[in-house]
């Protein structure tokens, strides 16, 4: 598996109405992190949006955003962990898995 995350800070100086500095997770790609006690109807949800919407989201490799690359582990969008369950689903039931 590659290493696709590393360290990043949300600064105050770019996001002024933050309380305060947050450290957080900047990644290569495409993936969106969640907490895996996420609320499955949300998490399925958005992924029915970013399939919804994937012939208008634009993307740097491309006119559109290629979801089936996207959740298969390529190059340019790596998965260092499992998906969220609802996720998961939601790309077998599409067929992007």
């Amino acid at each position: 598996m590659r290493q696709a995350t590393g360290p990043a800070l949300c600064g105050r100086t770019r996001y002024p109405t933050l309380d305060a500095d947050v450290d957080t997770v900047d990644f290569s790609g495409f993936l969106v992190f969640t907490r895996a006690d996420a609320d499955h109807a949300v998490v399925a949800k958005f992924c029915e949006a970013l399939v919804a919407a994937r012939e208008r989201t634009g993307w740097q490799g491309g006119p559109t955003l290629p979801l089936e690359d996207m959740v298969t582990d390529t190059i340019d969008a790596p998965i260092p962990i499992p998906f969220h369950p609802a996720a998961e689903a939601t790309w077998r039931r599409h067929g992007l898995l």
